[in-house]
């Protein structure tokens, strides 16, 4: 109970046995807490007594945001992407988020394939879009519209094709 006190009231604080207590000390070996049997009064059948005591990091801590659940649907979509071999996933991946913007919620990689059925010095690359409206839910126009941003400014870029068999 003591060293979980510690790492939540100071996380950078060790504990260690000396004597018949335990003794919290900071790394640079400042003592922050303690914890031991107390003397009581209490009648010599009773059960030790036990405390301790630690001083609190007054360092502040992170906050955590809230974010509500999502009121709309979400679309999902996967595409096929020919890539030029020269051609980084991360770059495609950041001209597909700022294309999109904040109606993409997730990106992820499903498949990379290299061999036959390919042109010559192309990969395909396969990518799951999860797209939210944030207010309303998407109309198939509306998702259909930002893949075809998406796709256009792939192929002005960096010479990324949409897949077709």
């Amino acid at each position: 109970l003591f060293e979980r006190a510690v790492s939540l009231a100071n996380p950078s604080a060790s504990v260690q046995v000396e004597n018949d207590s335990w003794i919290a000390r900071t790394p640079a070996g400042r003592l922050i807490g303690r914890a031991g049997p107390l003397r009581s009064d209490a009648p010599p059948w009773a059960a030790a007594l036990l405390g301790f005591e630690v001083e609190v990091e007054a360092a502040p801590r992170p906050v955590y945001g809230y974010t509500p659940l999502p009121t709309t649907p979400a679309a999902t979509r996967d595409i096929a992407l020919l890539l030029p071999e020269g051609v980084m996933l991360e770059r495609v991946s950041d001209e597909v988020r700022a294309t999109a913007g904040t109606i993409l919620e997730q990106l992820s990689v499903l498949d990379e394939y290299r061999g036959k059925g390919l042109p010559a010095g192309r990969r395909s690359v396969a990518l799951r879009l999860i797209l939210r409206g944030r207010e309303r839910t998407l109309r198939d126009s509306d998702v259909e519209a930002v893949l075809a941003r998406i796709l256009s400014r792939l192929e002005q870029t960096l010479d990324v094709t949409l897949r077709t068999a």
